[in-house]
């Protein structure tokens, strides 16, 4: 008897410790386009903006399945990074849906990493929102230190990215690079490469950073067959700020046990 009390002693800890609940993730998102082509109709003797066409943009207000919001409210704005979201650790999926909307407008599997962009884009072939493509990257210090520039580049073309003297890194579409910047002025230069193996510079300027910030950038695919420029170059100061004090005077985030969906829009 008292060696059963004895084993029962020595496993119950290990009981509770699986039942413990697993850390939320942390993570943000940014969305890459561009606005529709400007539309407008008469209405009472007034000129308004007529509408988007489905797929023409992401939905303005989001929610996130299993997620708890830092901030006010779950807005998308094109090419601006949003507040932090605190997801429950459990969430087997991440789940974005549009606000009061069911499906989910994007499922894709949960990050491993504690911190994270989801950056969404539309299909490179049909160019639609209703088909929305995910990627995802690390946002932690130790991936993405600060004092540097990260360029993702999600369009269809490789890339060329140079800061100051520095050599030119270069980017294939689908990846991403850092350079190192100092703290004040920064002249930095994108180029996109042609198929040919020419390049045409799509963006020059100078960044002026401060201590403790880093430079978000992004290329993404330009909308429309007429563009001027295949593709677009998008940036964002970043001042880091750990998400884990954010959330400190919150409960985390807690999710329902259920079995997750196989397929999955996005990628």
């Amino acid at each position: 008897m008292m060696k059963a009390i004895l084993l029962l002693s020595l496993l119950l800890p290990l009981v509770v410790t699986g039942q413990e609940k697993l850390p939320p993730k942390y993570l943000r998102f940014v969305p890459l386009g561009e606005l529709p082509p400007w539309k407008e109709e008469i209405r009472e003797d007034r000129r308004i903006q007529s509408p988007p066409e489905p797929g023409q943009m992401p939905p303005s207000e989001i929610e996130v399945n299993g997620g708890d919001l830092n901030g006010f409210g779950g807005n998308l704005y094109l090419r601006r990074l949003t507040n932090y979201y605190s997801v429950a650790g459990e969430q087997q999926r991440l789940e974005i849906l549009e606000k009061g909307g069911d499906p989910p407008w994007i499922s894709h599997a949960m990050p491993t990493a504690s911190h994270t962009l989801a950056i969404l884009f539309r299909d490179l072939q049909e160019m639609t929102w209703l088909k929305p493509v995910v990627k995802i990257v690390r946002d932690d210090l130790q991936a993405f230190p600060l004092g540097s520039m990260r360029l993702v580049n999600v369009s269809h073309l490789e890339i060329a990215v140079k800061v100051g003297d520095q050599d030119p890194v270069f980017i294939k579409a689908g990846e991403s690079g850092q350079q190192k910047l100092k703290e004040g002025r920064n002249l930095v230069r994108v180029d996109v490469i042609d198929p040919d193996g020419g390049n045409k510079m799509i963006f020059q300027n100078d960044f002026s950073i401060r201590k403790g910030q880093r430079v978000q950038s992004f290329v993404f695919k330009s909308q429309g067959l007429v563009a001027s420029r295949p593709v677009r170059f998008t940036y964002e100061i970043d001042r880091f700020q750990d998400p884990q004090s954010l959330f400190k005077s919150q409960p985390p985030p807690t999710v329902e046990p259920k079995i997750a969906p196989a397929e999955a829009e996005g990628s």
